[in-house]
């Protein structure tokens, strides 16, 4: 998985992927602080970017709580800007659908950065699905115009880090033989 994964409480309740999405599953005792950090994209100055995905609770009874942070680093400490919070996320509307968010946001400088998302619920809930996680720059498909199939690639994984011999429809992250990680989204 290109994703990192911190359970910050150590708890070992954390975030996991199944089905196409990751689930974090709640803990009985404590409370949720566990970080879903994004692999380093490069950003430019001047430019905004939207992130987009989908989540929902599994139980609106129980509802669950996240925040999404933006940082230089994959690590606690420089994943400072908060983009977005709910502390009451509700279940999908309908089996085929779900609740989709989308943040946009900039960049001080050119550079590789992350976004995290950490679950922050109450103790004692249910679980949290989030899938359908994209970025793009504001105003464009989301395809990356300098990618070329001339390129070398290492390898492309979809989010679940699963490898695929070929681009698929959703999220792709391609390994470029350089070391140069890139996404691509088609739909």
């Amino acid at each position: 998985c290109l994703f990192t994964i911190i359970d910050a409480n150590g708890d070992g309740s954390k975030w996991a992927f199944s089905r196409g999405s990751a689930q974090y599953r709640y803990n009985m005792k404590n409370n949720a602080d566990d970080w879903l950090i994004s692999p380093p994209i490069n950003y430019e100055a001047g430019k905004t970017y939207e992130l987009t995905f989908s989540c929902h609770s599994a139980d609106d009874s129980y509802p669950e709580a996240m925040e999404v942070m933006f940082g230089s680093d994959k690590t606690l400490e420089a994943l400072t800007k908060s983009l977005w919070q709910n502390l009451n996320i509700p279940m999908q509307p309908t089996p085929s659908t779900d609740n989709v968010y989308t943040v946009e946001f900039t960049v001080p400088a050119n550079g590789v950065y992350y976004y995290g998302f950490h679950a922050i619920s109450e103790s004692y809930h249910k679980s949290l699905y989030l899938h359908d996680i994209s970025v793009k720059e504001k105003g464009t498909d989301g395809i990356n115009a300098n990618y070329s199939n001339a390129e070398k690639v290492d390898f492309i994984t979809n989010l679940g880090g699963q490898r695929t011999k070929s681009l698929q429809k959703g999220v792709n992250i391609i390994r470029m033989a350089d070391g140069k990680t890139m996404k691509v989204v088609v739909k």
